[in-house]
């Protein structure tokens, strides 16, 4: 098959993630409890396609309320406003200084994205907004991915196959050409396939030499002669 794009998951995908949410929560600990909410909600929305981005944030902000003012019916009740605030300027900052501190992208994964870069249209798509602050924070520069599409935005939930047709709309190419590159088969590699994608599947995340094979096996695959 002939590529002339490439979709890429981020989390687990460009760099090792192991350990990633036990650190966030140790080093965030007065989060610990919206987070495991938000984690419950999330859940059950795989593959849900929003109307929108908003329409995503204010139902997981309305339910994320619901389930703290559920929790501790005697405090004073939070509402989706106090939520969102929380996200986007909690959360989402915790997210990146924890990234900033403990994980880096290998060189191997610079150097093939550089190259690719300069070859095929590329996009990444995520569950979680932020990208080119995440991207910066595990030393890769955001201009490497002429699309970078967060579910915050889109409003689709991956295995949601929208999550990435629409990006295949917007770089005007076939969906057959576009190969989708990430760590979960469950979700990156379901997405794909229901998109119409080949997908491939880097190594387990958790492992660091499983990850540094696949990405060697990805460069000879997409930057050979």
């Amino acid at each position: 098959m002939i590529y002339t794009g490439c979709i890429f998951d981020l989390d687990g995908t460009l760099y090792v993630k192991a350990g990633f949410g036990k650190r966030l929560v140790l080093g965030n600990m007065q989060m610990y409890e919206k987070i495991r909410a938000m984690n419950t909600l999330l859940k059950p929305l795989a593959g849900k396609e929003f109307r929108s981005g908003s329409e995503y944030k204010m139902y997981l902000f309305e339910g994320i309320a619901k389930l703290l003012n559920d929790a501790h019916p005697d405090r004073p009740p939070i509402n989706a406003v106090t939520i969102g605030h929380w996200y986007h300027h909690d959360y989402y900052p915790a997210v990146i200084r924890t990234l900033a501190k403990y994980y880096q992208t290998e060189q191997i994964c610079r150097d093939t994205l550089s190259l690719m870069s300069r070859k095929y249209l590329m996009a990444l798509y995520s569950d979680t907004g932020v990208i080119d602050e995440r991207l910066k924070a595990i030393g890769l520069k955001p201009t490497l991915f002429s699309y970078r599409i967060c579910a915050d935005q889109s409003g689709h939930i991956r295995p949601a196959p929208k999550a990435y047709t629409s990006i295949a709309h917007q770089m005007g190419i076939p969906p057959k050409q576009v190969l989708v590159v990430g760590d979960r088969p469950e979700i990156d590699g379901v997405t794909a396939q229901e998109a119409g994608m080949d997908y491939f599947q880097i190594g387990d995340h958790d492992k660091k030499d499983a990850f540094l094979a696949s990405w060697k096996r990805l460069s000879g695959i997409l930057l050979e002669p």
